[in-house]
């Protein structure tokens, strides 16, 4: 249900969580590092903090992957502490102890994947920097005064809703199954996603906590927002249909029915059994030819009998 979920984070009356919701490590990165070391991020507690934005995406998606098909993938060594027992760490947390309460039934837990999905496009989600995701940032546009982050979060929606917006859904071409570990793939929107925080802080001017906002401004971060939602949009429906893809390999399996894989290359396949058909049916082929012309030896099936019948007592040949 579309209108219940899209006011579903706000009826939680769970404590707050959001140590899920953002990009965290240790040290913090900067524009110009990218996230992660060296263009390479990790769910270790030091490139992506344990509990991060991440690493709460990419454990959620694997509660419903198939054990089975996540092997089909080429190996990541995106996780590098112990997945089984992620969740139960998390809710011994402080701030995160009645997290299970968010999750009691499937439904809660794909919600939640989406709103992990949508949390990663947003930009400011995913650089803490000097000024706290954008919350020590103060813009004024309109006359009114925000919160950098809180202009982004609520603001931006409001000003341009659904009946006035200008996204051009065109500008995504049509999505396919991930050919990567889906870690991998959630590492590389991070990469590419944390970049958007960097320029929206790179429009402002350097060194001031209060900053009025231009006309030019504005437009600009409509139309990345626009963009954004439109992406973010994209890959929810990418994600949904690639748990799908999950559940019916399950199910397949489970009534002896393979089903392909998307990384599967069925060339490749086709071009590996040629290979091995080929001198196969020539060596049977050239076999049969032999026998035709009688330059191998016949067997019946019932002189093949006869030879390997044992012989009963009394009935020796002399």
């Amino acid at each position: 249900d579309l209108v219940d979920f899209a006011h579903y984070e706000q009826k939680l009356t769970v404590p707050e969580t959001s140590m899920c919701h953002f990009h965290h490590q240790k040290p913090e990165w900067q524009c110009g590092q990218g996230i992660g070391r060296q263009g390479k991020v990790h769910c270790d507690g030091s490139e992506a903090g344990y509990f991060s934005l991440l690493c709460a995406v990419s454990l959620t998606f694997q509660k419903f992957s198939y054990d089975a098909l996540m092997r089909e993938y080429p190996q990541s060594d995106f996780f590098r502490m112990p997945v089984s027992d992620y969740w139960s760490n998390f809710k011994k947390l402080p701030d995160a102890a009645h997290y299970s309460e968010m999750l009691t039934t499937p439904e809660d837990e794909l919600r939640w994947l989406a709103i992990f999905v949508g949390d990663m496009h947003q930009p400011l989600h995913w650089l803490r920097g000097d000024f706290e995701y954008g919350r020590n940032l103060t813009v004024v546009a309109k006359g009114k005064e925000y919160s950098l982050f809180d202009y982004w979060e609520r603001q931006l929606p409001l000003d341009f809703q659904l009946n006035d917006f200008h996204g051009d859904p065109r500008m995504y071409k049509k999505w396919h199954h991930f050919k990567q570990h889906p870690s991998e793939v959630f590492a590389t929107w991070g990469s590419e996603l944390s970049n958007k925080a960097c320029e929206i802080y790179a429009a402002l001017p350097a060194g001031q906590t209060r900053v009025e906002l231009s006309t030019e401004n504005i437009r600009q971060w409509r139309k990345l927002y626009e963009a954004l939602v439109l992406q973010a949009g994209e890959r929810v429906a990418q994600l949904m249909s690639e748990l799908l893809m999950h559940r019916k390999h399950e199910a397949g399996h489970k009534n002896g029915r393979g089903l392909h894989h998307p990384r599967v290359s069925g060339t490749k396949n086709l071009l590996t059994n040629l290979l091995l058909a080929i001198p196969t049916v020539l060596l049977w082929l050239a076999g049969l030819h032999l026998h035709y012309h009688r330059k191998l030896p016949s067997f019946s099936l019932s002189g093949l009998a006869a030879l390997s019948a044992p012989e009963r007592p009394g009935h020796r040949k002399e």
